[in-house]
């Protein structure tokens, strides 16, 4: 008897018996798939959810469908929280303004799919202008402290010093 085994996808393995009769020359194989399931192996679930870097309020991995208010309808990033410790995987789809998160238990078997809509809110657009304001105001004092810091670093030019060093 020959066993190879053979890992098919997430929690499925195939096994691959071969066996030599008693005649000693009749050979046959045989390929069996098992699927190891255990309560991890077989959830399929988010544990969070967050789209441009704040989390959903009111997220619960048994509610499947939101919609949440961003600056930009067309750039926006969904980001799913998931056990991958348990071996489940999530693919996400983005068409415009609603993404599909597609959660798959480790054994393959279960499978969940949460929505995603995102919708315009000028209250979060509003936010994002201020932004150039706060980097050039850095800048300026940046610059300012290194004004202030060459400054201080260079002596004034001293005529008697030159006249010293002549003599």
């Amino acid at each position: 008897m020959k066993i190879t085994p053979g890992r098919d996808h997430g929690m499925t393995w195939k096994y691959r018996i071969g066996v030599l009769a008693p005649d000693g020359v009749t050979y046959r194989t045989r390929t069996v798939t098992v699927t190891y399931l255990t309560e991890a192996t077989h959830r399929a679930g988010l544990t969070g959810l967050s789209v441009d870097g704040r989390d959903v309020a009111g997220f619960s991995s048994d509610r499947l469908e939101y919609t949440v208010g961003v600056a930009n309808p067309d750039r926006y990033v969904v980001t799913p929280s998931w056990d991958k410790q348990t071996g489940m995987s999530v693919t996400k789809h983005v068409d415009g303004a609603d993404t599909t998160l597609t959660v798959t238990s480790a054994d393959g078997l279960t499978s969940v799919v949460y929505r995603v809509h995102v919708e315009y809110d000028a209250g979060l657009a509003a936010t994002g202008a201020g932004v150039t304001g706060v980097i050039m105001i850095a800048v300026v004092a940046v610059l300012a402290a290194a004004g202030a810091w060459f400054a201080s670093r260079h002596k004034p030019h001293d005529p008697d010093e030159d006249t010293d060093a002549a003599m």
